[in-house]
């Protein structure tokens, strides 16, 4: 191999540049005048390189001088760097060639090649003193312009790399949560007897007793906006420094990637690395979408966040995860190993579990007499902003109201909701002498009070934000409602109007986030009461919810809405699938997330398997029409040359999840959402390893798939395709012919 400071090398590496010009000017439009440019300047390059080679020829072998050598190192690290920028957008096929190069970009590298030309065309001149000098000069300008250049552009990856590892580490759902807990805030100021009582000292002593704090309170007393406003008061204890770094995240009981122990530390990672980027050195393999760092690492890089100024963590709702401990024990060695550290921690009174025996913690109970003053502003607040109430003595609707709220902040927002929205003075003075005593008891009275006609509906809206495997939308939400079993259409005559109705409905027990229209419930708590056992034909037995049976309703109701008749059609570009995505609502939840609520639901009953059956059933209605089915997609009998085509088509295979709910059911791969982002020749080679392709195609090629197989697992083999295209295009096709004839 030549070397490539040589002339050789340095001549094939021309002549591989020129080639790749050519095969830009055939693919990219726009700028045929910069390619041009470019290899009349290495063309040019090349001829003083042969004239340069035939030169040492005549005169024999001997050393180059060091100015030539200088200028070689020199032409390569330029050459090399167009070589880099021209092969970055070579990953796929020439005709989504990319010309690489803004017009600056373009005149920086030709400013560079032509001054490699002239020194080149010096030394074979001959060696003229002057030429020489000139020439030394130029080079050591030239040498240290590449130079900083390649200082510049690695500072520049080392950069975008760090921002890039930041966002993977990031929570956003985390961030979501302290903008709304903010938000609840903003105007006033509780948690004076927390922040200027206890959290104030303990942040100013430079030797604590200890440098963690447990913030400890019932469900529904404050504790998330107490931790909201620690995180924006923190930095007000000493304006001028610059060395305080604070990072918070919470738990959501919704999100069980947020209690994940990497998780909550990557998130505080995330934030740290915004003022200390180097942390992120200590990450080694640099994480990705697929695979986390290890705690460890992430305990090292929060540690190192400290070396030079105080750092200040807060995480909220530590009982939401069932990985509190490992949490816990993770963030008390960070916090025993790091003298500038301070760590705070919120939960529920049930957790002391976490607690070593030996371990010491500052601890804070959100004692009822703590609240009362925050409490107090909340309600006249609300008198404040209601008509009704302001006909009532205030200090009368302050004092019924906070004799019974026990410190709950949830429970004081529900009774206000409440005794607000009634119509008259009088009835408000009622509803305030016959509030619930309990938070449970509240959210029971106000379920009581949604109308006979509404239940059914109000019911399920709570269970899909209560089971589904990933939070919907309000159109989400709204389309599910409306579906019934053995529906076969949906318009806007099954839609519910206005789209808030839903919300409206279940009283408060709903939120809607204003920026993602994401719904999830108002309060963790909802959630707890909904899933609390009971027993007997009382009302608080209605709504109860069951996880399994809930689940496997979700998987009927995602099935039934993908075998409608607007899935039928034949899908041909993902145009058509986008706007099918566009007009109704649910079609990417159902189509992407049922397979997961099949495994959160445990095994499904004979309704839910014969829509799975008719689900996968492709046939042909008469000799002249394509082969239909409820994948809405064509399926060609033989493999087609049209790449659009096949493109398409494995784009839709991956994306109604046919393999991985085939292969989850066979117990050959345990499916993810996240494995659909795998390429088709990825997915294939792992498939193949496990050997479910020999399987899935003797499953296809039955007449009925065989319960029991799907029960046990066991296959037999059938011969394996060799390639991925081979292998879908098989697929396709038996199912075509064979797997189910016509209706």
């Amino acid at each position: 191999m030549a070397d490539p400071v040589s002339i050789t090398g340095l001549v094939l590496q021309v002549g591989v540049l020129l080639k790749q010009l050519v095969e830009y000017g055939t693919a990219v439009k726009g700028a045929q005048g910069e390619i041009g440019r470019l290899r009349t300047e290495l063309y040019a390059v090349k001829g003083v390189l042969r004239d340069l080679e035939t030169a040492q020829e005549d005169a024999g072998k001997r050393p180059l001088k060091r100015e030539l050598s200088e200028t070689f190192t020199t032409a390569a690290t330029v050459l090399g760097e167009l070589a880099r920028k021209l092969d970055g957008t070579k990953q796929s096929r020439i005709k989504s060639l990319v010309w690489p190069f803004d017009k600056p970009e373009c005149n920086e590298i030709l400013g560079k090649l032509e001054r490699v030309k002239t020194w080149l065309m010096l030394y074979s001149m001959g060696e003229q003193q002057a030429g020489i000098g000139l020439l030394k000069d130029n080079l050591q300008d030239l040498t240290i312009t590449v130079q900083e250049d390649i200082a510049d552009r690695g500072a520049r990856l080392q950069l975008d790399e760090q921002q890039a590892i930041s966002r993977i580490l990031a929570s956003p759902p985390s961030e979501a949560v302290h903008t709304k807990a903010c938000s609840a805030w903003q105007g006033v100021s509780p948690g004076a007897w927390f922040l200027d009582g206890h959290l104030r000292s303990w942040l100013s002593d430079a030797h604590p007793p200890s440098n963690m704090l447990l913030l400890s309170g019932l469900s529904g007393s404050g504790k998330t906006i107490l931790m909201s406003r620690a995180a924006e008061w923190a930095p007000s204890l000493n304006p001028s420094s610059t060395n305080l770094l604070i990072a918070r995240h919470y738990c959501l009981y919704n999100d069980e990637k947020s209690q994940k122990v990497t998780q909550i530390l990557g998130s505080l990672v995330a934030q740290l690395a915004q003022h200390t980027p180097s942390i992120l050195d200590h990450l080694d393999p640099k994480p990705t979408a697929e695979k986390q760092p290890e705690a460890a690492q992430l305990e090292t890089c929060i540690a190192t966040a400290a070396a030079d100024g105080q750092v200040v963590l807060l995480v909220d709702a530590l009982n939401e995860s069932m990985d509190r401990n490992a949490i816990w024990q993770s963030l008390a060695g960070i916090a025993a190993s790091c003298a500038n550290m301070r760590i705070i921690v919120s939960s529920t009174p049930g957790v002391s579990d976490i607690l070593d025996d030996n371990a010491t913690c500052l601890q804070v109970n959100m004692a009822v007499d703590r609240s009362t003053p925050d409490m107090a502003v909340f309600v006249d607040q609300h008198i404040a902003h209601s008509k009704v109430l302001q006909r009532l003595p205030s200090e009368e609707v302050r004092d019924a109201l906070l004799k019974k709220a026990n410190g709950s902040f949830r429970w004081l927002e529900l009774q206000m909701q409440y005794v607000a929205a009634q119509p008259t003075a009088r009835r408000a003075m009622r509803a305030l002498q016959s509030t619930p005593a309990t938070l449970d008891a509240a959210y029971a009275a106000v379920l009581s009070r949604v109308p006979t006609e509404s239940r059914e509906m109000v019911k399920e809206a709570l269970a899909w934000v209560a089971f589904a495997s990933e939070s919907l939308t309000l159109l989400e939400l709204n389309e599910a409602v409306v579906i019934e079993d053995d529906q076969v259409d949906i318009d806007n005559t099954y839609r519910l109007v206005p789209p808030d109705v839903l919300l409206k409905l279940c009283h408060g027990f709903l939120d809607c986030s204003p920026t993602t229209s994401v719904v999830t419930f108002a309060h963790e708590s909802v959630s707890t009461f909904l899933r609390v056992t009971t027993s007997g034909d009382n009302d608080d037995a209605y709504w109860h919810l069951d996880m399994d049976i809930w689940s496997r309703c979700i998987v009927r109701k995602c099935l039934t809405y993908l075998l409608m008749k607007p899935f039928q059609q034949d899908i041909t570009t993902l145009g058509e699938l986008r706007h099918l995505d566009a007009t109704y609502p649910l079609m990417h939840f159902a189509s992407t997330r049922w397979i997961c609520d099949v495994q959160r639901g445990g095994k499904l009953d004979t309704a839910e398997l014969d829509l799975v059956k008719r689900f996968f059933m492709v046939y042909r209605s008469s000799r002249t029409e394509e082969y239909i089915g409820p994948f809405g997609y064509r399926i060609h009998e033989t493999p087609s040359s049209d790449d659009d085509s096949l493109d398409i088509e494995l784009h839709l295979w991956r994306r109604f999840q046919l393999f991985e709910v085939t292969f989850s059911w066979l117990g050959v791969v345990s499916y993810e959402p996240e494995s659909s982002i795998l390429s088709e020749e990825d997915a294939f080679e792992k498939l193949k390893s496990s050997h479910g392709l020999s399987q899935v195609l003797y499953l296809l090629m039955r007449e009925r798939p065989p319960d029991h197989a799907l029960e046990a697992g066991h296959l037999a083999h059938a011969p394996s395709p060799a390639s991925p295209r081979v292998f879908y295009k098989c697929v396709s096709a038996r199912m075509a012919t064979r797997l189910y004839r016509r209706p």
